[in-house]
């Protein structure tokens, strides 16, 4: 009885909802901007493809299968907008297919128990007792009284609730009350009976429920006449699964279950199936029998009656369903070889088609996907597609990619498996170096009008463009990439003045995006000395702008801090003017030891320490060796490169036209840059702590008097 608490009771249809480390990667990170995805990583893609989440790959399918998904817009991102459009996690693809989020258990107390049916079993009792025109209203009443002791059995096998002792005390006195009670009506008193089989099954008393169902099946009630036969199946079940999983819900394999029972519970569903076909508890009775399928492990049946659901398009919850063979088929041991649906096949194929570390599965080899031809008969396209993966992605043979797939690139629509296809197709042309790459991206955007699909084809033609140097076709107005969420790194790291400047000025473009060009403009001219362009764009800064949205995460947050250049910007310790004055004083005299003073408090003050936007170029790279370009992976069209401060504060101590006051500052200042880590948190090259140590003792020694000695009392 008290093996309640592990999470085997009920298993009702499509009710595994928790994600499998090897199936997906859905944790907070940052997504990489390349069309490659051989391995799991933080983001899926409108691409069908070995690294997606199985998941993705299965429910991307099965929407092609079913005609499409009924959502036709994004969801909404939340506070992590680094997936934009491009990428999405599977919460995200569910949200997006199937909007309206799942509410199994969500108001269920007993969620995960076998009490998970308690409370949609006391309104089907009450009603059916209702209903029964034989039962009086005194016994009626008498009856919902009674129903609170199997309420009592639920709630005393909580987690946090009673002890055991407490809760043999309530089994005792359930079984008394009910074992004794007699109501004088052969009709009420059935149901006394069901009652008194329900709190042995919410109990753990298996074979006292077992009788008290077998009692009922030849009730006149067809109520009472069905629940018993559902429940003495069920019964049967919970009783061979009962010492099969460990504290944590794990199972412990087929030989932990009562084989006996097993049958019994698979012969009951099939008796209840048989007779009750559309009968209340018939998609649950098929979903426990799909459990018996698990607990056996006999993956061949389960894979079966998987592909059944799939076939059938009435009524399914395709994402519960993808979630529950996810969890019960697609990783359990010999799955590879017991599959050989085509859906299912082609799910657990592109899994194989990862790096070894991913999962026990060794890679699937060609010799092996060329002896699964006769399963994909009827799937020539998805039998074709997985041996170009195979080539791209275990083989390395992108001009295998291109025998394989013919290019169809236009078309008015693609379906996913067709947007697949083609995407794979055009990875091929990239690898390649293909000259006819871009048209091939512009010929896709046409029919890429399903979710996440225009955005990943518009990531490869900005690839294309990038890594031919023609930032001006990605940005111009009549651009063909509308994406922000790809413009955007662009604008940060890559592109250069007259780039952004078109951008900042272009009231075609979102908000965020004008606001980003306009703060690398203001960034990158102030932080590389190009004052005069500095005070040029400077009036472009709205009297609203924003000045606290943060640094951290420019390319996806919402609102961009381009504020902190105008007149509300912080100005730091050292009695500086404000910034469009300090910015003309550097304009006249670059070397202006006040000015570069106060530039530096100025990084200081509005959080630029650890910040820049001079990034290294990047590549996707697996194995050491680089695969496809990176969005990002040229090199910056902006002139010149950020001037630390540190070298503001080196120079100032060594420059002998500099005042008593500024050499102090610079010498604390510089000092400061390494409190309290010990690590230098004002860019360039870091002095060792004997550098600083002097630098302490001259400004000490030097300047006793200065209130920058009084103040600084260690270094670092």
């Amino acid at each position: 009885m008290l093996r309640f608490l592990t999470l085997v009771g009920l298993m009702m249809v499509l009710s595994a909802v928790y994600s499998p480390a090897k199936a997906s990667a859905d944790g907070s990170c940052y997504p990489e901007w390349t069309l490659y995805n051989r391995d799991l990583n933080c983001a899926n893609s409108a691409v069908i493809a070995p690294g997606n989440d199985t998941r993705t790959n299965l429910l991307m399918l099965l929407a092609d299968k079913q005609g499409g998904p009924g959502a036709s817009d994004y969801p909404e991102l939340g506070w992590d907008r680094s997936y934009q459009r491009n990428f999405f996690n599977w919460s995200l693809l569910r949200k997006a297919f199937y909007p309206a989020p799942p509410s199994a258990g969500d108001d269920n107390n007993y969620y995960g128990t076998r009490c998970v049916s308690f409370p949609s079993g006391s309104k089907a009792f009450n009603e059916a007792v209702a209903a029964n025109r034989r039962i009086s209203d005194a016994d009626r009443k008498r009856l919902n009284e009674l129903r609170a002791f199997i309420e009592d059995v639920c709630k005393g096998k909580d987690y946090w609730g009673r002890p055991p002792d407490d809760l043999l005390e309530i089994m005792t006195n359930a079984d008394s009350v009910l074992g004794a009670t007699r109501l004088g009506n052969k009709a009420a008193d059935e149901y006394v009976t069901y009652l008194k089989g329900a709190s042995d099954f919410y109990g753990g008393a298996f074979e006292q429920a077992e009788t008290s169902f077998a009692a009922l099946r030849k009730s006149k009630d067809k109520w009472l006449r069905e629940t018993a036969a559902y429940m003495q199946a069920r019964t049967q079940l919970n009783a061979a699964q009962q010492n099969s999983f460990g504290r944590w819900g794990d199972f412990e394999g087929p030989q932990s279950t009562d084989p006996a029972a097993l049958k019994k519970a698979e012969s009951g569903f099939g008796d209840y199936l048989k007779g009750y076909p559309s009968g209340h508890y018939a998609a649950s009775a098929r979903g426990l029998m799909r459990r018996i399928h698990w607990l056996r492990q006999d993956l061949g049946r389960l894979a079966s009656e998987y592909q059944r659901l799939l076939d059938s398009s009435s009524g399914l919850d395709a994402a519960n369903l993808t979630e529950e063979i996810d969890v019960k088929l697609l990783f359990a041991e010999g799955a590879a070889q017991q599959i050989s649906q085509p859906l299912l096949l082609a799910v657990v194929d592109l899994m194989r088609m990862r790096s070894h570390e991913y999962g026990e599965n060794r890679t699937i080899t060609i010799g092996e996907l060329e002896a699964q031809k006769d399963h994909f008969s009827n799937r020539k396209d998805l039998y074709e597609f997985l041996l170009a993966n195979h080539a791209f992605y275990v083989e390395g043979d992108a001009r295998k990619v291109l025998q394989l797939i013919p290019d169809a690139a236009r078309q008015e629509n693609f379906s996913y498996i067709q947007f697949s296809r083609q995407m794979l197709r055009g990875k091929a042309l990239q690898k390649l170096g293909d000259p006819n790459e871009g048209g091939f991206w512009r010929d896709m955007l046409g029919g890429s009008k399903s979710l996440y699909q225009r955005p990943t084809v518009e990531l490869g033609l900005a690839i294309f463009h990038e890594r031919n140097g023609e930032f001006k076709r990605i940005f111009s107005p009549n651009s063909r990439i509308k994406e922000t969420g790809i413009r955007k790194p662009l604008l940060l790291e890559r592109a250069g003045p007259g780039v952004l400047g078109i951008v900042a000025d272009d009231e075609s473009r979102p908000k965020t995006e004008r606001d980003l060009a306009l703060f690398t403009l203001l960034y990158k001219s102030l932080s590389r000395g190009n004052y005069n362009a500095f005070l040029r764009y400077r009036p472009k800064i709205a009297a609203d702008a924003n000045s606290d949205a943060g640094l951290w995460r420019l390319a996806s947050q919402e609102e961009v801090p381009v504020g902190l250049f105008g007149a509300g910007a912080q100005k730091g310790e050292y009695s500086c003017p404000s910034l469009q004055q300090t910015a003309e004083t550097l304009a006249r005299s670059p070397k202006n030891n006040k000015a570069r003073l106060c530039l530096g408090d100025f990084w200081l003050a509005n959080g630029f320490d650890y910040f820049s936007l001079d990034v290294t170029p990047n590549y996707a790279r697996r194995g050491g060796e680089p695969t496809l370009p990176q969005l990002g992976s040229s090199k910056s069209q902006f002139p010149g490169s950020a001037t630390p401060r540190h070298d503001f504060y080196t120079e100032i101590m060594a420059d002998p036209r500099a005042t008593a006051d500024e050499r102090a500052y610079a010498l604390y200042r510089a000092i400061r840059c390494y409190a309290t880590s010990g690590n230098n948190s004002c860019g360039g090259k870091a002095a060792q702590q004997s550098q600083r140590k002097a630098w302490f003792q001259r400004l000490k020694r030097s300047y006793p008097n200065s209130k920058w000695a009084k103040k600084l009392k260690y270094y670092w």
